[in-house]
This record gives structure tokens, sequence and C-alpha cells, in this order.
């Protein structure tokens, strides 16, 4: 839902970027859930490992789209 209202909002073009990283992280974090929800209900140990290589690289994501809205905010007059 989140994702959907999100998806709908229109962005100023200095912040279109960050909006569209954001909606792909979104997407990335609920796939990410989905899959560790059936990973943990079959109790599948790979898969566990694998979601938490994504989760990290999906923290790195997060750290840099951090950094972009620091900078928008920065330049914003």
């Amino acid at each position: 839902r989140m994702t959907e209202e999100f998806s709908k909002m229109t962005p100023p073009p200095s912040c279109v970027p960050y909006h569209e990283g954001t909606l792909q992280s979104l997407e990335e974090a609920r796939g990410m859930l989905e899959s560790m929800k059936g990973a943990i209900t079959t109790r599948d140990m790979q898969s566990l490992g694998e979601i938490a290589q994504q989760a990290a690289a999906l923290q790195a994501k997060a750290a840099a789209l951090k950094r972009m809205q620091e900078q928008i905010r920065a330049s914003d007059p």
C-alpha cells in the first residue's frame, strides 16, 4: 500500500532520482521480507543466508539514498 501511494506522487525534478530509488528499495524490501517469511516457514537456512546478503545490499542502498536526501536538502533554497 505504501508503495502504491508513494508511486502516485509527482516529485519535483530535482527529487526524481531519490523518489525512484526509494520506490525501488521499498519493492526490494517487500520482496526480501516475503522471501524471509518463506525461508523461515520452510527452515531453509541457505535461503536465509542469501537473504542476509540481500539485506546488506539494501542497507547500502538506504545509506546512499540518505546521502542523496541530504544533498537535496542542502541545495534547497
